[in-house]
C-alpha cells in the first residue's frame, strides 16, 4: 500500500514561490515529487502552474518546442 507523505511548508512555499515561473516537470523532480502529485496538491490549493509561452521560449526552449508540437494547453508559435 502507498503511503501518503504531505508536503512540508517548505515544499509548500517553493511551490508558491515557482508557480508561473517553472514547468511543473521541473518543480516535481526539484521537490523529488511525481508531476501528478504536483500537479494534483496545486489544483486542491486553487494554484495554476500554467507558466507562460514567452517565459518558457527563453527559459525553457525544451518545453516550449514539446508544448507546440503536440498542442498542449492551446500554445501556438508566436
Amino acid at each position: 500500500m502507498n503511503s501518503v507523505k504531505p508536503y512540508s511548508p517548505r515544499e509548500q512555499d517553493y511551490i508558491r514561490r515557482v508557480a508561473g515561473k517553472v514547468p511543473a516537470e521541473v518543480m516535481a523532480a526539484a521537490l523529488g515529487r511525481t508531476r501528478n502529485s504536483l500537479v494534483n496538491w496545486a489544483n486542491r490549493h486553487g494554484i495554476s502552474l500554467r507558466v507562460p509561452y514567452g517565459i518558457l521560449k527563453k527559459h525553457w526552449p525544451e518545453y516550449a518546442e514539446k508544448m507546440t508540437k503536440w498542442g498542449r494547453n492551446g500554445a501556438k508559435e508566436r
